[in-house]
């Protein structure tokens, strides 16, 4: 298949995976070898999905989406969970099989790399990333937990970061991942900056609202977008629902209620935020346009 973006240093994506420096576990197994990473990723890339995607933010839709097995968080109410407690399940990524798959199709507006989480096999999406026609974005859907290094190797290979923050605090963060986080929110704020530095189209953000943790975590989350990066498009998602082991874990055992739902647009207005905010992919009224 065809090379549509040729600069993109495949080489040192490669390097990053033998010790592995693709997140910011740094867990330092040498995974070209075979060797499993913490997100239990070895030699070979996987993926458990692949479609035309509907469901996507309306400007991205419709999107050729990618599902790659594996995360480096292990999040209790992870709706994939079964591929990213056992990554093996899934199927051995073709870049060129996937390429001609998605070359066939027609009226598509993106390509998505998602998962589990797709920057922990980064070096082999990465060649799937350079068979897409530049006119064609690659959207990287990420938790953000990717290294200085494996972000500075994103261009030109991706164009938009969709970037996941999930909480404020580190306290949530370790509680909510499975993971012992520190400097959570600041690593992500790197992050988001250097997607805004380097990439084409920049950096989105979603935010998935948890029951229980709107003042813990979606409004803290939003003013710290506020602050960092006003003008920022962020999706706020309110379909949570109480998958994997969340019934475990009291506070996230449930679905948002309705008077959660009904109060939330009300309730994201009166913070007068200067963020284009959408809720569940619907521009909320009343919010400052994005630039």
């Amino acid at each position: 298949m065809k090379i549509h973006r040729p600069e993109a240093d495949l080489d040192s994506l490669r390097d990053l995976a033998a010790p592995c420096r693709l997140c910011e576990h740094r867990c330092g197994v040498d995974r070209l070898a075979g060797e499993l990473g913490r997100c239990g990723v070895g030699a070979q890339a996987r993926y458990y999905n692949a479609f035309v995607h509907l469901g996507e933010e309306p400007e991205l839709t419709p999107c050729y989406t990618v599902f790659l097995s594996g995360c480096s968080f292990r999040c209790p109410y992870c709706s994939d969970a079964d591929w990213v407690v056992q990554p093996g399940r899934g199927r051995p990524l073709q870049p060129d099989v996937l390429a001609a798959t998605l070359a066939a199709k027609q009226g598509l507006r993106s390509v998505e790399l998602v998962g589990g989480e797709a920057t922990v096999s980064l070096h082999h999406a990465a060649e799937l990333a350079v068979r897409v026609p530049r006119e064609l974005p690659v959207v990287l859907n990420t938790n953000g937990w990717l290294t200085r290094e494996a972000m500075a190797l994103l261009p030109p290979l991706v164009d938009l970061l969709l970037l996941d923050v999930k909480h404020a605090t580190d306290g949530c963060a370790r509680e909510l991942t499975g993971q012992p986080l520190t400097g959570y929110l600041d690593h992500l704020g790197e992050v988001l900056q250097a997607a805004r530095r380097t990439l084409r189209r920049g950096c989105w953000v979603r935010h998935l609202v948890l029951p229980g943790h709107r003042d813990c975590c979606t409004g803290p989350v939003l003013r710290w977008l506020a602050a960092e990066a006003p003008g920022t498009y962020v999706n706020l998602l309110t379909q949570y629902r109480p998958l994997h082991e969340a019934r475990r874990h009291p506070g996230i055992d449930r679905q948002l209620s309705r008077e959660e739902k009904a109060g939330l647009p009300d309730w994201l207005r009166g913070l007068d935020l200067p963020l284009d905010l959408h809720l569940d992919g619907r521009p909320l009224g009343g919010a400052t346009a994005r630039p």
